[in-house]
């Protein structure tokens, strides 16, 4: 299949994990990542049922809580400085939530490719899930390669309106 036949479901899920920016002003430190973890959850089972595959709640669930843990360090220090400014109150709140929400989309967008990626592999076979959960966790470093950045470029060109357009007007 090509990257198009899943903007759907990246795209609701990067829209809901965007919604969640606001949970950066939470007193409690991560509160955005119980409801990231189950939006990635949901996710995981879309793509995983376009591609003909049959996953269960519960075995997702601990896949996408292996990649948050495993990606636990790089997660944490990208997410704390969000957390920090949200606190300051007017236009750190503003920040800190407006980064936030771009973090959280952006990891979604880059997750939901990972999880093609995974489930459109030749090799892949549902039992071998802790395996799997190793080759997500690396799809989640902050260093990809260009193939990767420019699926990303490619969706939100697709899915963003105006992405993608020249903003200079052209002579008739």
């Amino acid at each position: 299949m090509s990257d198009q036949d899943y903007d759907d479901i990246i795209r609701k899920a990067v829209a809901a994990a965007a919604a969640t920016g606001p949970l950066a002003m939470s007193p409690i430190p991560g509160t955005d990542t119980i409801a990231v973890a189950g939006i990635w959850t949901t996710m995981m089972i879309a793509i995983a049922r376009r591609t003909g595959h049959s996953l269960d709640v519960e075995t997702a669930k601990k896949v996408v809580l292996a990649v948050i843990a495993q990606a636990g360090a790089y997660w944490t220090g990208s997410k704390a400085l969000t957390w920090i400014v949200a606190k300051i109150p007017g236009p750190g709140m503003v920040t800190g939530s407006g980064a936030n929400s771009v973090l959280n989309g952006a990891f979604t967008v880059w997750l939901g490719y990972a999880f093609i990626d995974l489930f459109e592999r030749e090799d892949f076979e549902l039992i071998d899930w802790q395996v799997y959960t190793g080759i997500l966790k690396d799809a989640k470093k902050p260093w990809g390669d260009v193939g990767k950045l420019r699926q990303i470029r490619d969706f939100f060109k697709r899915c963003l309106p105006g992405a993608g357009q020249s903003t200079t007007a052209s002579a008739p």
